[in-house]
């Protein structure tokens, strides 16, 4: 059994029994802590991938958070509460992302910017955008996801929120990057360095820079292609350089987001 089979065995048997032995939170209908105990479980499920490789070993919390999520759901939808349902489908759109489900993770945050929509959550609708573009560029469909990206971007302008606007433009960089637009990308990722810097996370400015020297080094590759001169490719491999040393992370871990 491939690692693949291994842990969607592993996630729908703790699905499974999530969903018999359900939490006394189920019981009292408290869709509130049934949501706040499952972010806890997907934040402690991120970290640990991102620092270990391990995920292996999480994949029951994980279940069980997806169950919490579903019945959490179920509530705020009765009471007409969309910021809050919009959230959950978020979170369990990350849970099937993370599975590299992607037409189910797209659904569940296409539900998800409808209902921030609904609910006028700019915040929530930037993020749900910004995750489906995610999710689209690993499906490979990069015309959508550039279009979700865009649009995450233009909202998370407008909330202030340094944190969410950084999380949009490191989406919208990476596309144009898989794309070939590299002006495109450099443009976002200093953006995207501007915005980690004034951001609460303290990880978000070694994404920035760990980005930039991607182009940097597209940028490289492309001068030893087209030009007979090699002082371009120098340049741009020097920035590429400097920009690498900055995104090294260190005691934080991997710096991919897929778990993120």
């Amino acid at each position: 059994m491939n690692r693949r089979k291994l842990f969607l065995t592993t996630f729908h048997v703790g699905l499974l029994c999530t969903i018999l032995f359900f939490s006394s939170a189920f019981a009292q209908g408290d869709p509130v802590s049934l949501q706040k105990q499952a972010i806890q479980r997907i934040d402690a499920f991120s970290d640990h991938v991102r620092k270990t490789g391990d995920f292996d070993s999480r994949m029951p919390d994980l279940a069980q958070a997806d169950a919490e999520l579903t019945e959490s759901n179920r509530m705020f939808e009765a009471r007409e509460n969309w910021s809050a349902l919009a959230l959950g489908l978020i979170k369990r759109g990350d849970i099937y992302r993370w599975q590299s489900q992607w037409p189910n993770a797209i659904d569940l945050y296409r539900q998800a910017e409808k209902m921030a929509k609904r609910g006028n959550d700019i915040a929530l609708q930037a993020k749900a955008l910004f995750l489906r573009a995610k999710a689209e560029r690993n499906s490979r469909n990069l015309g959508q996801a550039l279009t979700d990206a865009t649009e995450a971007v233009r909202l998370a302008k407008t909330t202030g929120d340094k944190d969410l606007l950084e999380q949009a433009l490191d989406e919208l960089g990476n596309i144009q990057l898989k794309q070939g637009n590299l002006d495109g990308a450099l443009y976002n990722f200093n953006l995207e360095i501007e915005a980690a810097q004034g951001a609460k996370n303290p990880i978000a400015v070694f994404y920035a820079y760990d980005n930039r020297s991607n182009v940097y080094y597209a940028f490289a590759a492309r001068c030893t292609v087209n030009e007979p001169s090699y002082e371009r490719f120098y340049q741009a491999l020097d920035l590429a350089k400097a920009d690498k040393q900055k995104g090294n992370m260190g005691k934080y871990g991997d710096t991919s987001r897929i778990y993120v």
